[in-house]
Formats: C-alpha cells, sequence, structure tokens
C-alpha cells in the first residue's frame, strides 16, 4: 500500500510538472508572437530613456519633441523599422544649431529630385540616406501626389474603408495617408489618420505617442480576417496591422477622456478592409 501510494503521487508530481512546462512553452510562444506598442518605439540611441509627452502628433523625428515616438514603418526587427531609426538618429544629430539649414533658407537644395522626400538639405545627408538604403536594401520614395478619396482608394487598389470621407497623398511605391473623419457607430464623429507603408522602402514619417506602457493594448481580429494590434489611451488610440507586403498605422484622434472604448476601437478595425493593404 505504501509503495503503490508513493508510485502514484510519483507519477501525479511527473505530470504536473510536465503540465507546467506545457503551460510555460505555450505562454512564452504566445508572449514571442503578441506585439506591442514599444516594438515599434523610436530611440535617440539604444536603451535610452523616454521624456515627457509632445504635442506634436504626425512629424519627423524631433529630438526635443519628448513622448515616445514610434516608426509607422514595421515592428522592431523589420528592415524597413531599423533603417528608419537609423535615419531619425542621424537627422537628430546632424546640424544641430541649423547653420546648414540656414545657409539653404527657402532656396533650393540643389540636391536630386529623389531626395525631395525626405527631410534632406545637403549632399552629405543625401549620402547618408543612400547609405542606409543601401544597408537595408530599401528603395526611396520617388515624389507623391494629392488624391481625393476615390481616386485614392483607385490609385492603391479599391474601397478599403467604410468610415471616412476624405483624401490623401500618395507615392508611386503604394505608401499613401490619408486623413478620414465620418460617424462611428456608438460613438458619434471620430477622427484618423491611416498610413500604409509598403515594404521594401525607406520610410521616416513617425508619430509621438506620449508614454506607450500607459496604453491599453490587444491582439484583434478584424473582420477582414487579419489580426491587428490595438492600443487605446487617453487621448489617442492606435491600430496596427503587419501585412505581407505593407505596415498599416492608424492614429485614432480620440481616446478613453473622450469616450472611445475597446469596443469603439474594435469597431473601427472591422470597418477597414486590410486585405486591400497588404
Amino acid at each position: 500500500m505504501n509503495k503503490t501510494s508513493k508510485q502514484t503521487h510519483g507519477k501525479t508530481r511527473v505530470i504536473v510538472l510536465a503540465l507546467t512546462i506545457i503551460a510555460l512553452l505555450g505562454a512564452g510562444a504566445y508572449a514571442a508572437h503578441q506585439r506591442s506598442l514599444r516594438e515599434l518605439v523610436v530611440r535617440s540611441e539604444p536603451g535610452a530613456e523616454a521624456t515627457e509627452p509632445s504635442e506634436t502628433s504626425d512629424q519627423h523625428w524631433d529630438p526635443l519633441s519628448g513622448g515616445d515616438f514610434i516608426s509607422l514603418q514595421g515592428y522592431a526587427d523589420s528592415p524597413e523599422r531599423r533603417a528608419m531609426e537609423e535615419w531619425s538618429r542621424f537627422l537628430s544629430a546632424y546640424d544641430a544649431d541649423g547653420t546648414e539649414l540656414a545657409k539653404i533658407g527657402n532656396g533650393p537644395t540643389g540636391l536630386a529630385p529623389r531626395y525631395d522626400a525626405y527631410f534632406a538639405y545637403t549632399q552629405e545627408m543625401a549620402d547618408k540616406l543612400d547609405a542606409i538604403a543601401a544597408q537595408y536594401g530599401l528603395a526611396l520614395h520617388e515624389l507623391s501626389d494629392w488624391y481625393e478619396q476615390q481616386a485614392l482608394f483607385d490609385r492603391v487598389g479599391g474601397q478599403f474603408l467604410t468610415i471616412g470621407d476624405w483624401g490623401g497623398y500618395a507615392y508611386p511605391d503604394g505608401t499613401f495617408q490619408c486623413d478620414e473623419e465620418g460617424e462611428l457607430p456608438g460613438f458619434g464623429d471620430v477622427m484618423y489618420q491611416l498610413r500604409r507603408t509598403t515594404k521594401g522602402v525607406l520610410d521616416e514619417v513617425g508619430l509621438n505617442v506620449g508614454d506607450a506602457a500607459e496604453y491599453e493594448q490587444w491582439s484583434y481580429a478584424a473582420a477582414s480576417g487579419e489580426t491587428v494590434l490595438l492600443a487605446l489611451g487617453q487621448g489617442k488610440a492606435l491600430i496596427f496591422a503587419d501585412l505581407p507586403g505593407s505596415f498599416v498605422a492608424v492614429n485614432v484622434l480620440a481616446g478613453t477622456d473622450s469616450g472611445l472604448t475597446a469596443e469603439h476601437l474594435e469597431a473601427l478595425a472591422d470597418s477597414t478592409d486590410f486585405t486591400m493593404l497588404g
């Protein structure tokens, strides 16, 4: 009886241990695939801490802006995001006193037209941009054009929004941004910016989000079938979709302070056909 009892308890301990290991492996696998807003944060240097948030929303990287500045090109290990971060760090240190920029003023930079899509105004900056693009195997944007909403939809492949009625600008490579305003059921009028960044292209646009750690974040299977990252903050909310051919970011100009809820944000994600943006 004692021997059988010991064997039974021993088997029980083995089973419990095995289940614990499986649970831990499962949690590890989930964590490895669970995306986070922190993966998008651009630092002035590796390990640098975030500072106080800025009111600036959509901008080139500014070392004086403060807050967490995120890339809109992809998650941490993507070449597009790494290139954007390296270019941003270069911009933060280059011509810190504005001497070179003052020499040019409002006049032409004298650079080739392909640099007009970037914050580059000297040959040294253009050379650095080319070097970073080559390092990560990326192309540079050509010049963008403005389109009314339907023309923009036609340009990028068809209707993908059910909420919103404004237009936006697009590059020949398929990268585009549109500012939208529409009625979100259960919430009312909502304004948001949708940006699609084509993979394989160096893009420099980022977004200040304040403190990324303060956002409620979760993965969500949108109505179109794509799994997206949702982030809900006090003053803004965000939607991200990492698609085969692009990275899509939606900057919602409303947050919990204005009554936006997780259900509202999920409804906005459902209103976008991400399969058409991939």
